[in-house]
């Protein structure tokens, strides 16, 4: 869960 967790994060960033 923390490798998607991260995943994440930095899609929800790149997007922003």
């Amino acid at each position: 869960m923390q490798r998607k967790l991260k995943n994440i994060t930095i899609w929800e960033w790149s997007i922003n």
